[in-house]
């Protein structure tokens, strides 16, 4: 009976576990392709009253784009401003619309009803892969672009609901959103509690860089049209979702759209959005060189001795950033030769086995140099290197600010970091400097790697000219700070031993 009893048991888990993937397979099966979606996607839109106009994508087949007309409920035409970014576009595909018919229904149907000096545009876009004998793969959004004939009238939002993550991809291939679209996207974001707190940052050199790949965001851009590309996980139920999107069109303010900055950095306390706009940024740039002239110009009047005293102890060891510069590049360049050498051969390294292996060599390295000065110079001044790590701070800062100003804020901090190293002596303060100076990098490190794609980002670091001499120059001010531990555990290891030898 034992027996015949977990037969039934068996034969009931794979009868179960076969109906199941039947349902899976049904579900599937429900959601149509070609034609027959653009079919049923129009039948929808039909049935719900919507105001739509088709876009034939080929002549001789039904498959075409869906654009649903949201007009302003109020406008006035005497305005500057009457014709100037009055069209926000919302892309969806039809495949999202399709499989929550009645929740996007819902939502046009309320945005209709809102109140509006601006028309919204609703694009249900053919984006499947479809292809044709002779036809190239269908790009629904690429076609529509084409349609549309003055740039400044537009404003494009691309939807992608049920991905992995949630994420803001604010430019591609150099091309970056304006700040103020961005801003109101990461605001709505912020409000609506859609991002970890710490996650939700934002720096817009971060977007210059070829680490994104988004033909159709780029498609936009290229045309003079400010898109961002909103990526939202699964994991969002639908009444978030919904005023997340009323959120954005409530915020949508036409005299915003008239700046045309896209320099900026953003980072959240508390779901509370904090922007540094790029006239904030101009700002502190001025605020900071005529407080150092100020400042310099105290020094040198308060304290006559102060030039000759930092000069006499800078002039013994000002070659050393060269030194610590010169080991990093000699060694990166060597692993990075050996890598390729191991490829022609068939060894494949990885970026991230390449990257473990060459920081501690280079710590190491430096290490044993830091030691090796210590051992045959005990007596060395540790003021010395304060003065050291607060030049090179300041390169850094004028350097880095140059190549983007949305930069300064990250060195401005790195630079007030090494400033603090001259005030405080003690070794502990310089212990907690120390890691205070990885604070700026963070929001910086997490948007680039919450938002990149391995395969895209791998490339850059592999093939860069430019990105191992300037990550190394960043670190410098780390490299001469942590000397300057190393410097105080050696003086109170020297005066111990002393005073153990004197008794």
């Amino acid at each position: 009976m034992k027996h015949k009893a977990r037969l039934v048991l068996i034969y009931l888990f794979f009868l179960t576990s076969l109906c199941f993937s039947q349902e899976k397979n049904a579900e599937k099966a429900e959601i149509p392709h070609g034609t027959e979606l653009c079919r049923q996607v129009r039948e929808i839109c039909q049935d719900s009253g919507l105001d739509f106009t088709l876009q034939p994508l080929v002549s001789s087949i039904e498959i075409f784009n869906i654009s649903v007309f949201l007009p302003a409920s109020t406008r006035n035409p005497d305005s500057f401003l009457a014709n100037y970014r009055n069209n926000l576009i919302f892309i969806l595909p039809q495949e999202e619309f399709f499989k929550k018919s009645d929740f996007y229904t819902n939502i046009l149907k309320r945005l209709s009803a809102q109140k509006r000096n601006y028309d919204i545009i609703f694009l249900l876009s053919f984006s499947e892969n479809y292809h044709f004998p002779g036809f190239y793969t269908l790009a629904g959004e690429k076609i529509f672009l084409q349609t549309l004939d003055q740039a400044e009238n537009y404003t494009a939002v691309f939807l992608h609901p049920g991905e992995k993550s949630t994420k803001v991809i604010a430019g591609t291939e150099g091309l970056v959103t304006p700040s103020w679209l961005v801003k109101n996207t990461y605001d709505s974001i912020n409000r609506n509690k859609l991002l970890p707190s710490i996650k939700s940052c934002y720096i817009s050199f971060l977007y210059k860089q070829k680490v994104f790949d988004d033909s159709n965001l780029e498609n936009f851009l290229s045309a003079g049209i400010p898109s961002i590309s909103l990526h939202l996980s699964s994991q969002i139920d639908d009444s978030s979702f919904e005023n997340l999107i009323f959120d954005f069109c409530e915020n949508y303010n036409l005299k915003d759209t008239i700046k045309n900055d896209t320099h900026s950095i953003m980072f959240t306390a508390f779901h509370k959005s904090i922007w540094i706009t790029e006239e904030t940024i101009t700002k502190e740039i001025l605020i900071v060189i005529f407080l150092t002239f100020l400042l310099l110009s105290l020094y040198g009047f308060l304290n006559s001795n102060f030039q000759f005293i930092a000069w006499n102890k800078i002039k013994k060891i000002w070659y050393y950033p060269i030194i610590i510069y010169g080991i990093c590049i000699f060694i990166f360049y060597t692993f990075r030769f050996l890598i390729i050498d191991l490829e022609k051969i068939g060894i494949y390294i990885s970026t991230a086995s390449a990257i473990s292996s060459i920081l501690p060599m280079i710590f190491t390295v430096q290490s044993f140099f830091f030691f090796s000065t210590l051992r045959f110079t005990p007596y060395f001044h540790r003021r010395t290197v304060d003065y050291l790590t607060l030049i090179t701070a300041s390169i850094n800062l004028a350097i880095f600010s140059l190549i983007d100003i949305s930069l300064f804020p990250i060195f401005g901090l790195e630079f007030f970091f090494a400033w603090l190293s001259t005030v405080f002596t003690l070794n502990v303060v310089h212990i907690i400097i120390l890691v205070l100076f990885e604070i700026p990098f963070i929001p910086f490190l997490l948007q680039l790697f919450e938002n990149t794609s391995p395969h895209l980002l791998e490339p850059v670091i592999r093939h860069s000219r430019f990105l191992a001499p300037l990550v190394f120059l960043m670190l410098i001010p780390q490299y001469l700070n942590s000397f300057r531990v190393f410097t105080g555990m050696n003086f109170y290891w020297f005066n111990q031993n002393k005073l153990q030898r004197s008794k």
